[in-house]
């Protein structure tokens, strides 16, 4: 069982509804109560990250392995660096030389 800090509201952004229906039941099934976690359709590209952290932005950011499927990936790291708090922890994934039909930027190596 996922031992969830009680008082965090969790929120997961993805632009693919099926995968927010697939992690929010998982989150669930995990033990984490369903009035603490939010689910949102959403482009991280766009702004919307910044919008749905607030004035004072998201306390913690986990971004795993998504970077590689957009063709700018700076402009992705910049999104994310904007919507994080001051001085909070983030956590970014991805992988490298890993050819794939949806991986539209290829990181030739782990530097």
């Amino acid at each position: 069982m996922f031992d969830a800090v009680e008082d965090l509201h969790y929120v997961g952004v993805d632009i693919s509804q099926s995968s927010l229906d697939y992690a929010g039941s998982a989150l669930v099934r995990s033990g984490v109560a369903q009035d603490r976690v939010s689910m949102v359709h959403a482009d991280a590209m766009s702004g919307d990250l910044v919008r749905l952290g607030g004035e004072s932005g998201f306390d913690a950011l986990v971004c795993c392995e998504v970077v590689e499927h957009v063709n700018t990936p700076a402009t992705m790291l910049a999104a994310l660096a904007e919507a994080l708090a001051p001085s909070k922890p983030g956590f970014v994934s991805t992988v490298a030389n890993m050819e794939a039909d949806d991986h539209v930027y290829l990181y030739n190596d782990v530097d």
